[in-house]
């Protein structure tokens, strides 16, 4: 009977090139399921940071569509709800911290004389001129808002009468200098304003009855002037 022997190593051999190959393959298959996983990885960070550039998109929409809720278009300053809302969130603060807060309302002198004159673009220039006053001498926690059609207000954080009454004063000096320059032509006219003031002490809604009685009899006193309420 013949026996086949296989040689030496030979079995030893095929099992270790077969080891290799299986290996490989191994190698092969992971560097696959990495190389997947590393797209997917990348895909997911550019759809997260898509989301994230949307989102942040969104937040600044929404920052703006609320910052054009409470200003007002034409000059820039708060609307009436603007005002009002920074005021309170400014009253809060400062009577936590009993501090001094002072109203003022300030209505534009004959200002229908104005459009009726010059034309309501010099109107606007007029009321966006009043503004610019207002906004460049308010300070950091000052509150300025545009509340009706010719009348503003601001609410003075840190002030005492007094000082209201010298606040009110700088603007009448500032606005008898400035001078509005009608489009295409040569006129140039100058305005006015009347203020009412008033220390805010229970509420922001008494603090402002008594303002505005004062501006109207500023009003009745010949206007450019400057009358306080009496608490």
């Amino acid at each position: 009977m013949w026996v086949y022997v296989l040689p030496e190593g030979a079995f030893g051999f095929s099992g270790l090139r077969l080891l290799q190959i299986g290996c490989l393959c191994l190698l092969f298959i992971l560097g696959g399921v990495i190389w997947w996983f590393s797209r997917l990885s990348r895909r997911l960070q550019s759809e997260i940071g898509i989301r994230k550039k949307v989102e942040q998109a969104l937040l600044q929409s929404n920052k703006e569509l609320a910052s054009l809720s409470i200003t007002d278009p034409l000059t820039g300053v708060n609307n009436r709800r603007g005002f009002f809302e920074k005021s309170n969130v400014a009253l809060s603060q400062a009577w936590r911290e009993d501090t001094n807060v002072s109203l003022l309302m300030l209505d534009l002198d004959n200002f229908k004389r104005i459009n009726d004159q010059y034309g309501h673009p010099a109107g606007d220039e007029t009321l966006r001129q009043l503004a610019l006053i207002l906004d460049q001498q308010k300070r950091e926690h000052d509150v300025v808002g545009r509340v009706g059609g010719e009348e503003f207000a601001i609410l003075l954080v840190g002030s005492d009468r007094e000082h209201a009454s010298n606040f009110s004063e700088r603007i009448l000096q500032r606005v008898r200098q400035l001078r509005i320059q009608v489009q295409d032509t040569q006129t140039q006219f100058g305005f006015t304003v009347s203020i009412g003031v008033a220390e805010v002490k229970d509420s922001l809604d008494d603090a402002w009855r008594l303002a505005d009685t004062a501006l109207y009899h500023a009003k009745d006193m010949g206007r450019d002037t400057i009358k306080v309420a009496d608490w």
